[in-house]
Formats: structure tokens, C-alpha cells, sequence
């Protein structure tokens, strides 16, 4: 995604619209180097760093062009639903804490990062995502968004609406790092985590880990991203957040891993235990397909000979030369790109088959079905209202439970209209809290019908659905006050 020089897009010649949160502070906190290694704290002119940093100016405001306000207001998902007062709450928790963070120089090729500089428990909120928000349409379509220093801005039918980038407008956030998630913290199977890299030379458990999470929450009806933290945070420790698995093939870099004290780990001494492999169309990357795969199981299928991957409409053909060809290239990566398969064939639908030897299927832009699916119920119960679902990978589940222990009726009604529907439900209750629960048996190797169950319902759902539970907002718990 390429914006290139937001300050030198002629869009920005046209008036700007601020919406602005709070007030950005006079100053903030800066070091030379982390805290664990010596640095010292200094107070610095929010406006003079951002001067430093190359940036237009600091701000704690979305920033949109007038005329695209109507593209996005009020038209993106929602994860979790907040009151007007509760928003307020996180804002004004934001402005105290802002001043409990120091950003940190760390070195010339990742710049700086960001540091507690007190005990921050899980649930505090640290930042909202500052920053120029440029709405997906012909004029700009979502290849020429800039990647870097962006957040993506998801609709309501599951496409990226938008983004929200940072490089010239932006706050504290802008300087938060990636720290990837370990497998206890990750949701889905097709995230690469920290448990999904060896290490020589360091020990895994004195790498940073993911300690921030990103929620999405509607501002004035516009798209705000805000953090807090994930679990319990120490003094000067790194804040970061896991940039997720579409970041870095798009700026086709190895991700840069960090110790506990704040020192960027060189690439050379880490591998990738599984990767995700883009297979590209060509050069330009535009139609591609994403295989998750254990590395190992890589070379097993090529005992076999080429490997065929099916996606919509196209075939593609990769050797083992073309695999190592593109692992020589990212190797410390757990993110592949063949843009030059060996062959690329077009087919009709009709006649496509899954020529895979993992037995995976694949559908062209997506990652595997399980993923489709918790991204589908994740929407249907945004709309409602609802928590998100989770997934238990250890027993390979998808769940929603309910927040009180009386909503077991409303959970069964929920549990029989889905059903009826042709998705295989079970009901139960949580084994510590004795709430009710619905679940999905066997989430990563859910088929096709399931997806196409998802479609139907969707004209229905504030119809049937949201009659079974009328309540919902009480029964399954109001937002946090």
C-alpha cells in the first residue's frame, strides 16, 4: 500500500477535517536509548518531536478530507460496542497515561519505541490510533494506501474500508513496535506467534512479547483505534502490539524481534517453525493465494513432486526451486512471497480441483476456511450487539459464552436457529464460571456450506435473530461503564 508523501498528495490541498479526541499535549517523554539500558527521560515539545520524526504535526485526532467524511462515517465493524460516556472514560484514562510512556530511541533501522514508566495492570488504556484516515474508492484504491504506520478501517460486510496512517499525522501510538503474540494470547490458527519461531543465541522466553491490544471503537460515529493493555505490564517494559499476519508481506521485510530490555534482536538468530506462504500471480502481486503450513510439512509434500495450490480460477504451480528460491530470500521470516511460481494456469470454475498434498483447500484472497468463519460470526454478532467469539486452540473450538448464568435460554434459542441454519452447534457451560456456551467442534476444518449458511442469514438478522434475544445488551452484559 503506497500513499507515498501523504504531504505532497494533491488531496491534502482540499480542507481537512479534524476530529479530535483530546487536546495534544505540550510534551512527552523521550529517552535516548530504553530505560533498561541507562536511558534517561527527558520532557520534549510534542511539537518539536514531531518536527524531528518528519511528521506534519502531533495530534490526537482523526484527520479525513471533508468531502470523504460520508465514505466512512458510521460504515465500518464494530468489535465491541461502547456508550458515549464509557468512550469518554477511556479518553480521559488515555491523557493521564500518555504521561506514564516514554518513546525510546532504539536504533537506526527501526527508530524508536515505546516504554512504560510505571506498572500498567491489564485493561488500562494507553492510546488512540492517531492519524490521516483515507477511505478505500476508485480514486484510491486499497493498493495505493501507504502500509506503513497504518491501521486498517474493516466494514460491516467484512471488506477494508480505509486506513488510518500515521506517518504525517499522528501521536504516541505511531511509535508503538511489533511484539508478536504468543500461541496462549493468538485466536486464530493462521497467526504466527512467538511460539512459531527457534531461536539460537537467546533464549525464546527473553523475547518481547505482545502486550497491547487494538480495539476499534465508533467516536462521533467515526472509526477510532484505541489500546490497552493485554495482560499485566511492568516498568520499563516495551509496549507494542502484534502487527498481525497482513502487514509484513505487503512490505515484503523480516519482522524485527526485540529482548526484553529493548535491544532489536538480530534476523540472523531466528528462524520461522511455520510460515505463510504468498503465492503470487506475478510481479505486480495483486491475485495471490496464503497457505499456513508447518515448514517442515513443506518439504515432505515435495517428495511428491510440484506442488499445485487451487484458488479461484487460477492454478498455481510452485517447485521445490521456486520454494527454496524464495526462502533464501526470507529465511528469518515466517512470511514467503513466490511472485514467479513455475507455472500460473487459468482455468474455468467448473473444471478446478484441490491438487494439494497437505489436503488443504484454498479460496483466492483468503486464508484457510476457519478463519472465514470466525471473521463472519465475529460480524454477525458485532451487529448484534454480542461478544466476540473465541477459539480455543488447544481443543480446536469456536465458543460464545454468555456473561450471566440465567441467558442458558436465550444461548439455546441462539444455539437452534444456527443449527437450522446448517452449522453443527453444541451447548455447554464453562467449566469455571458454570455460564452457558455455544461451540463449534473442529473449527479449522470447517467447509464451504458454513460459509454459504452465513450469506443467507445475513437479510435476517435483524429480523428472527435479534427477536430471540431481545435483551441482549443486558443478558449477555452492557458495555463497560
Amino acid at each position: 500500500m503506497d500513499s507515498r508523501s501523504l504531504a505532497n498528495s494533491s488531496i491534502l490541498k482540499s480542507e481537512k477535517k479534524f476530529v479530535q479526541l483530546f487536546g495534544a499535549p505540550e510534551k512527552i517523554n523521550i529517552a535516548d536509548k530504553p530505560p533498561r539500558l541507562g536511558g534517561k527521560v527527558t520532557p520534549v515539545s510534542t511539537s518539536e518531536f514531531a518536527k524531528q520524526s518528519n511528521m506534519t504535526a502531533w495530534t490526537e485526532s482523526i484527520v479525513l478530507e471533508s468531502d470523504a467524511s460520508h465514505q466512512i462515517k458510521n460504515k465500518f465493524y464494530i468489535g465491541e460496542t461502547f456508550s458515549p460516556s464509557s468512550v469518554q472514560k477511556i479518553i480521559n484514562q488515555i491523557k493521564i497515561n500518555t504521561g506514564k510512556q516514554a518513546i525510546c530511541y532504539m536504533n537506526e533501522q527501526v527508530g524508536h519505541g515505546v516504554f512504560a514508566l510505571e506498572d500498567m495492570p491489564k485493561g488500562t488504556w494507553v492510546a488512540m490510533y492517531a492519524g490521516y484516515a483515507l477511505p478505500v474508492s476508485e480514486q484510491h484504491p486499497i493498493e495505493t494506501h501507504n502500509n506503513i504506520y497504518a491501521v486498517a478501517i474493516p466494514g460491516i460486510s467484512g471488506n477494508m474500508i480505509g486506513t488510518v496512517n500515521a506517518e504525517k499525522y499522528g501521536n504516541i501510538a505511531r511509535f508503538y513496535q511489533h511484539l508478536p503474540q504468543t500461541a496462549n494470547q493468538s485466536t486464530s490458527t493462521n497467526d504466527i506467534t512467538l511460539d512459531d519461531y527457534q531461536f539460537s543465541g537467546i533464549n525464546k522466553h527473553d523475547v518481547a512479547a505482545a502486550n497491547l491490544e487494538e480495539v476499534l471503537i465508533s467516536y462521533q460515529g467515526y472509526p477510532v483505534a484505541f489500546f490497552r493493555t493485554s495482560r499485566d505490564v511492568k516498568k520499563d517494559e516495551q509496549l507494542g502490539w502484534d502487527y498481525g499476519r497482513k502487514y509484513w508481506p505487503a512490505l515484503d521485510i523480516v519482522p524485527c524481534l526485540f529482548d526484553k530490555k529493548g535491544t532489536p534482536i538480530n534476523p540472523s538468530l531466528y528462524l520461522p517453525n511455520k510460515v505463510l506462504l504468498r503465492v503470487c500471480e506475478n510481479v505486480k502481486r495483486k491475485r495471490h493465494a496464503d497457505l499456513f503450513i508447518p515448514l517442515k510439512d513443506f518439504y515432505q509434500d515435495f517428495r511428491n513432486g510440484p506442488i499445485k495450490i487451487d484458488a479461484e480460477k487460477i492454478i498455481f504451480t510452485i517447485t521445490q526451486a521456486d520454494f527454496d528460491q524464495a526462502f533464501e530470500k526470507y529465511k528469518h521470516s515466517p512470511f514467503i512471497i513466490i511472485d514467479k511460481p513455475s507455472h500460473v494456469e487459468q482455468v474455468a470454475l467448473q473444471d478446478q480441483t484441490t491438487s494439494i498434498g497437505s489436503g488443504l483447500k484454498f479460496g483466492f484472497h483468503k486464508e484457510d476456511k476457519s478463519e472465514i468463519i470466525r471473521e463472519e460470526l465475529n460480524r454477525i454478532t458485532g451487529l448484534l450487539g454480542l461478544p466476540k467469539w473465541g477459539y480455543n486452540k488447544a481443543k480446536n473450538i469456536a465458543f460464545l459464552a454468555a456473561e450471566h448464568v440465567e441467558s442458558e435460554g436465550v444461548i439455546r434459542d441462539l444455539a437452534a436457529y444456527l443449527e437450522s441454519k446448517g452449522l453443527k452447534i453444541k451447548v455447554g457451560h464453562h467449566k469455571e464460571t458454570n455460564k452457558p456456551l455455544i461451540y463449534v467442534e473442529n473449527a479449522d476444518k470447517l467447509l464451504s456450506p458454513s460459509i454459504e449458511y452465513i450469506e443467507e442469514m445475513k437479510p435476517l438478522l435483524n429480523q428472527t435473530l435479534k427477536s430471540l434475544i431481545p435483551n441482549n445488551q443486558r443478558q449477555f452484559g452492557a458495555p463497560p461503564g
